[in-house]
């Protein structure tokens, strides 16, 4: 035993540890797709903007003043409010900056509801309400996007902010006005009130189908924005507003693709269009009528329970679970400082659940009243419908087949000839609980169109507004998704400041930085907030399209999903999840008035921060996403050691967080080994108890055939496959199969078509024909003579050098010729033969770049070797060239007849080669290409042999069982290597993600 004084401080230390989490209350979080309509205003503001307020009111009521200079905005009629809207509206497309810049702030304050003219929160809301839909009827947003695209293009503004050391507010007010207009305008639309009039609603349905609609530069605004994104990220617009431009992509990605209920609509229309069956239950009611866990119980609220327990009388209602959690947990056992975690993490307590009635006083804290939510009553039992994938069902036939009768049937799930009665029952009991999902119906159907390209006949696309937006992002999807990351792990809490890192900063530093500590305390508040905001709409615009890629079509989803993992996504959620989950989530970034206004307090009464905690459960869930039936991205959760992080975060007590952390445990389950299953039978227990049962479903034992580590290469490359095919057939026009193209083969019609020409090459043809072929004389270039025969070697030294006068300084020599540029010329007509015979896709390219009058006049050389590969080149191309041309040239077609080998039944001179149908070309060189690879790989690449022919040992406990011959040194200094080497050592996070 330890003394007292001793044990005293571990328990200090261990309920230090534990943070209280043992007496947290649950949290009564209701989960949706935004935060209430106040708070999701208030949070586009940074505090740092204040001062701005009163200057849009300076500004409106200048300009009101000079039109109605007796009465208030709220005191005007609907005619009078929409005359002067309208004169807004025209004082945006003024030319002066200045002049264009106070009507914005004037048309902001109008956004705002007018508030100097309000008495409380509710009148500022409605005036709000009502601008917003007047400022919409007038055309506002149109202005403000050609003012936003104005001023995404202004290059001075970049070229400035890039080369200025710090940036402030400053540097992007003109973004920010606009911006907090489009946002407000979007926000408010999206809200439906009951109350609205029915102009309105025509008015909110006219917008969302324009904002989702490219309309706008011929895209959606949601592009223009991602466009923003990947600006600000690659450091080319560094003053850009990222936390206004991020809110505003959020918000209109949700206002015209719909929230989570809408997509739960969608869902189900879906699967009654497809004739499959209902879903087993609405999972968004399900999961809210869950209630959270008890947190993991600290070493010191075990000690205290087992000295009640030591004291009581009735020692046969003692558990023996409690007692033996209690001697696994063991504080009084030698210390292990190798990891701290692993006393929280890697014991039995992980997760408790529910304890008897009468210890329920002593294990839980007692119970806290909440106000009554929506529950859904179910019978006692799990909450989920088990559900069976036809594979499922497949595979348990095979084995049961095997084993019983010998013979497989591959993918017959209707014979049951044979096997036993268990097993009929077994198969019965399956189909009963087989779900089939859009996703498998969507793959079957690209299949059935890849296979019969030609008689499956045009897909019907339905243009929905997720179908247009994934058309407008697909060319440049990747970056915009690396851009998301890089500023997720800039405004990450587990981020550390680097000089090359993004500074998402710049939206809310002023221009003259704090001199009191209460104005520093003021700006930490706002900067914390403002990372916290960006980390909240990332993660929502992130789930958002994945939810709605994956229900327009499967592979749209694994499109995006699969940039995300390449661009380091899962490691990255992973390493914002290593921190104090709980401190993360009861963060009060926030401020408060109090009586004294010179001191500002941080925070509210509220239990948890809303924005965090929802912030933290989308990234769950696209972890979930990322990795679901994915083998190798669950075993990057397994080599990023990510089942510790993932328990801690168990301790948070809402049950929507716990669902999803269970689940990313229990993919990964069958990789941890015996040892972690076993010393973790609590979280195992959890998972039983709040997760989806899939039938026969082996996670907790590790037997999946599917987690064979061999074929996670595989199953990435075959997926990349079939996704580029998806995105050629459906999307890439461009680059359609030529084989199932219309080919016009009439070269008369295709010489035909007119080709429009620059003016200036219209005025100066003449011109350009003259020097560029006419005078261009091959005759010149064969009799130059730079030579000059007095200085060459050896005259030069065995002759006394003459005095270099200009009668003696006599060029060249006597010959008619200059020998080496004939010689260059008869070898690149020699190439060029080579590069071009039988080869026809090379053949029109001389006719393409119009060779024959260019060989024709190097026909003036009279030199035979020289004519000959001339009239060779002249002879390959003549089918291409057309009768009127052999008409007139009929004296070089006999030259070719007389100089140039024949080739018995060549049809060369009359176009009737069935060998030069244009559409293979291309077939033609691939069909060499493919050949000559081949050809290189089997000789020389002999390190690149085929795989499919190496001999592979497939058995992974002879693999894991050879010996490894180890340095005699190592093997002395092991212990000090483990100790230094992996147990000292954390994950390098920050390197892991450059």
């Amino acid at each position: 035993m330890l003394p007292n004084k001793s044990r005293g401080e571990f328990i200090r230390n261990q309920r230090k540890d534990s943070e209280g989490l043992s007496e947290s209350p649950d949290l009564e979080f209701d989960y949706a797709d935004t935060d209430k309509w106040t708070a999701e205003l208030s949070e586009l503001y940074s505090y740092t903007e204040g001062p701005e307020f009163m200057l849009n009111r300076k500004c409106f009521e200048e300009d009101f003043r000079t039109q109605v200079p007796e009465k208030k905005w709220t005191e005007l009629d609907a005619a009078q409010h929409r005359a002067h809207a309208m004169r807004l509206l025209d004082g945006l497309e003024v030319i002066r900056r200045e002049k264009r810049l106070n009507v914005a702030r004037a048309v902001l304050y109008m956004a705002q509801g007018t508030f100097a003219e309000c008495s409380c929160e509710a009148e500022v809301q409605h005036w709000m309400r009502y601008n917003i839909f007047l400022l919409l009827d007038v055309g506002t947003f149109s202005a403000l996007l050609e003012l936003l695209n104005m001023e995404i293009d202004n290059s001075a503004a970049c070229s400035s902010a890039v080369r200025k050391p710090a940036i402030s507010l400053a540097d992007s007010t003109d973004l920010r006005v606009l911006l907090n207009i489009m946002y407000l305008i979007v926000e408010t639309v999206q809200q439906d009130d009951p109350a609205d009039k029915p102009e309105w609603r025509a008015i909110r349905d006219t917008f969302k189908a324009e904002l989702g609609s490219p309309l706008y530069n011929n895209e959606p605004i949601s592009v223009m924005l991602f466009g923003m994104v990947t600006k600000f990220s690659t450091g080319h617009a560094p003053h850009f507003p990222m936390k206004k431009v991020l809110l505003l992509l959020w918000k209109s990605i949700l206002f015209t693709l719909g929230g989570f209920e809408q997509l739960q609509n969608i869902k189900v229309g879906k699967r009654e269009e497809l004739g499959l069956p209902p879903l087993p239950e609405d999972s968004i009611r399900v999961i809210r009528s869950m209630r959270a866990a008890s947190p993991p119980a600290s070493a010191s609220d075990l000690i205290e329970q087992q000295q009640k327990r030591a004291r009581r009388e009735h020692k046969s209602l003692t558990k023996q679970d409690n007692l033996d959690a209690f001697n696994e947990k063991d504080p009084y056992k030698a210390d292990d400082t190798r990891e701290e975690e692993d006393d929280h993490d890697d014991n039995d307590n992980s997760l408790e659940t529910e304890p008897f009635p009468l210890e329920r006083d002593e294990v839980m804290p007692p119970p806290i009243p909440h106000p009554p939510s929506e529950r859904v009553s179910f019978p006692k039992g799990l909450p989920w419908a088990p559900k069976v994938r036809e594979k499922d069902i497949e595979n348990f036939l095979e084995s049961s087949r095997s084993k019983f009768i010998g013979y497989t049937l591959g993918n017959d799930t209707d014979t049951i000839v044979g096997l036993p009665r268990p097993i009929h029952e077994s198969i019965k009991t399956l189909k009963q609980h087989k779900y089939v999902s859009i996703a498998e119906i969507q793959i079957l159907k690209e299949d059935e169109f890849l296979k019969t390209p030609l008689s499956g006949g045009e897909e019907e696309v339905e243009m929905s507004a997720t179908e247009l937006l994934y058309q407008g992002i697909l060319p440049s999807l990747p970056q915009y998704m690396i851009a998301l990351l890089k500023i997720l792990l800039a405004a990450a809490p587990t981020s550390k400041a680097k000089t090359d890192s993004i500074n998402i900063l710049a939206d809310v530093l002023p221009e003259e930085m704090p001199t009191t500590v209460l104005q520093s305390m003021k700006l930490g508040v706002d900067v914390n907030r403002h990372k916290e905001i960006i980390v909240k709409a990332i993660s929502a615009v992130l789930l958002l399209l994945l939810k709605h890629f994956k229900l327009n079509h499967i592979y749209q989803f694994e499109f995006m999903a699969q940039h995300l993992v390449f661009a380091n996504c899962i490691p990255l959620i992973l390493k914002f999840f290593n921190q104090n989950i709980m401190s993360y989530i009861t963060a009060k970034n926030r401020l408060e008035k109090r009586k004294d206004d010179e001191d500002p307090e941080a925070g509210d009464n509220n239990q948890f921060c809303w924005r965090n905690l929802f912030s933290c459960i989308n990234l769950l869930r696209i972890l979930n996403k990322l990795t679901k039936w994915k083998h190798s991205r669950t075993m990057m959760l397994v080599v990023f050691k990510s089942a510790p992080i993932l328990k801690r975060a168990l301790k948070v007590k809402q049950a929507m967080m716990q669902l999803y952390v269970l689940k990313l445990l229990k993919v990964q389950t069958k990789y941890l080994g015996r040892q972690w299953r076993k010393s973790n039978m609590k979280t195992m227990s959890a998972i039983y108890q709040k997760v989806r049962h899939r039938l026969n479903d082996d996670w907790a034992y590790g037997n999946d055939l599917d987690a064979r580590p061999w074929d996670f290469q595989a199953e990435e490359c075959a997926l990349r496959a079939n996704i580029e095919r998806f995105n050629s057939r459906r999307y890439d026009k461009s680059q359609s199969n030529p084989d199932f193209l219309p080919v016009d083969n009439c070269l008369q019609s295709v010489l035909g078509q007119r080709v429009e020409l620059p003016e200036d090459f219209q005025m100066n043809y003449d011109l350009w024909l003259e020097r560029e072929f006419f005078n261009q004389n091959i005759m010149s270039y064969i009799t130059a003579k730079n030579s000059i025969s007095v200085l060459d070697f050896p005259h030069c030294v065995v002759h006394e050098l003459p005095e270099l006068t200009a009668e003696s300084l006599e060029a060249g020599d006597n010959n008619q010729f200059c020998w080496r540029n004939l010689f260059s010329c008869i070898n690149l007509l020699r190439i060029l033969n080579k590069l071009t015979k039988w080869k026809h896709s090379r053949t029109m390219m001389l006719v393409v770049f119009k060779s024959a009058p260019i060989l024709k006049r190097a026909l003036k050389v009279k030199q035979a070797m020289m004519q000959l590969y001339v009239l060779k080149l002249l002879k390959v191309q003549t089918k291409y060239l057309g009768r009127q041309w052999r008409k007139s040239n009929m004296k070089t077609m006999s030259a070719i007849y007389q100089k140039v080998r024949h080739r018995l039944n060549d049809d060369w001179a009359y176009g009737n080669d069935l060998d030069a149908r244009p559409w293979d070309f291309q077939a033609e060189e691939c069909a060499l290409r493919a050949n000559i690879e081949r050809f290189n790989s089997r000789r020389y690449d002999k390190s690149q042999s085929n795989p499919d022919f190496l001999p592979v040992d497939n058995c992974l406990q002879s693999v894991l069982g050879q010996r490894v011959e180890l340095p005699e040194d190592f093997q002395m200094n092991y212990d000090l290597w483990l100790e230094r080497e992996v147990f000292s050592k954390p994950i390098s996070w920050e390197e892991l993600l450059q």
